[in-house]
């Protein structure tokens, strides 16, 4: 019982990484902050003053119930990128851009210039988001991806390739979040296919064309959880333990992380730096096969970070961040990985596995 309390306030720790409530991320980037929650603070303010004027709460005043919600939502919000660096000239890949997170991503690196490809599995979907990016002045193409089928990344990279892009940035973004159970036609686990296996197949099909004279990055991104997370190397379909959608997402998300460190190490000495993100909780299409759309559309919003908030990590990620040794970042600041996500042994077992798994052994 000792050592179950023990490893439950360890992930408790974890989730309430001390930067995330720091008075530091508190007092700076209110500009940003406002501008990202101008809805969010409309609508909750509005509430509040309907429930203060119509049902409750007469005994306090109303402006200490609107600073009270400013406070707690300044709180979650968590850090601001505020780097000014400027992209022109860089070729941006970024998968899972055209919604939520990885679209205000694409956003922030537009308005710095970058050229940015987009791979997307729905390409109506990418064709509005290349529009709105046009009339940010981004330069923009998008391109099919659909990071469940092996085949798709081999031709995606491969059509990369063949354009003899030098890439600076490659963002893999996309991913899968408790879906129901589900094999791809590689007869690989939909969750462990989409979050891990086809980034790792993208990342390494497309090194050659990172590694030039200039620096180039690689974001991949976590979750917090990823510190329930265990590699099932002995089951990776779940045929022997039972699926579990939760688990299933909480090991692809800690793949993820091994990933990174792994990638980290295999590019010491070169010009292109790996880095992990975690972009918080936020409103997203995630949450699909978990809510009623409904909630995840309109309700949720109020209660987790906003898309934009939760691109501050990333770019913080493409833009400032200095490798530390866990190549890990939260908050736009350095994270604090589990103990399995620090184990290199198990990233170097995971590297082996995957590539058989991709088709990548040599």
């Amino acid at each position: 019982m000792g050592h179950l309390e023990k490893m439950t306030s360890k992930k408790i720790m974890r989730m309430l990484h001390p930067s995330y409530l720091s008075l530091r991320l508190f007092f700076r980037s209110w500009g940003q902050f406002l501008w990202a929650e101008l809805y969010n603070l409309l609508v909750l303010f509005t509430a509040v003053y309907l429930l203060q004027r119509y049902f409750m709460f007469h005994k306090l005043r109303l402006w200490l119930y609107w600073l009270s919600v400013l406070v707690v939502r300044k709180f979650m919000a968590g850090g601001f990128c505020r780097s000014d660096v400027r992209l022109n000239g860089c070729t941006v890949v970024i998968t899972g851009a055209d919604s939520g997170i990885g679209k205000e991503v694409a956003k922030e690196l537009a308005l710095r210039g970058a050229h940015l490809v987009l791979g997307s599995r729905d390409l109506v979907k990418a064709e509005q988001t290349k529009k709105e990016l046009e009339n940010l002045k981004g330069s923009v193409e998008i391109r099919h991806l659909d990071l469940s089928s092996l085949e798709s990344v081999r031709t995606f990279a491969n059509g990369l390739i063949n354009h003899k892009y030098h890439i600076h940035m490659l963002l893999n973004i996309a991913g899968e979040m408790m879906c129901p159970y589900k094999e791809t036609a590689d007869g690989l686990e939909e969750q462990m296919a989409v979050n891990h296996l086809g980034h790792f197949l993208l990342t390494n099909m497309l090194l050659p064309w990172l590694t030039h004279h200039k620096p180039a990055r690689i974001i991949n991104v976590a979750a917090t959880a990823h510190i329930d997370g265990r590699i099932p190397f002995s089951d990776f379909n779940y045929k022997q333990q039972g699926y579990s959608k939760w688990k299933a997402y909480c090991n692809s998300k800690l793949a993820t992380v091994l990933f990174t460190r792994q990638l980290a190490r295999n590019l010491k000495d070169t010009n292109v730096e790996a880095f992990c993100a975690n972009p918080g909780v936020s409103q997203s299409a995630l949450y699909r096969h978990v809510l009623p759309e409904f909630v995840y559309k309109h309700i949720i919003g109020f209660l987790v970070q906003t898309p934009r908030e939760a691109a501050q990590t990333i770019t913080y990620c493409a833009t400032e961040a200095k490798q530390d040794v866990n190549f890990y970042y939260s908050e736009c600041s350095s994270g604090w990985p589990s103990d399995e996500a620090m184990d290199d042994d198990l990233a170097q077992r995971l590297w082996r596995e995957s590539e058989k798994l991709v088709g990548l052994e040599k």
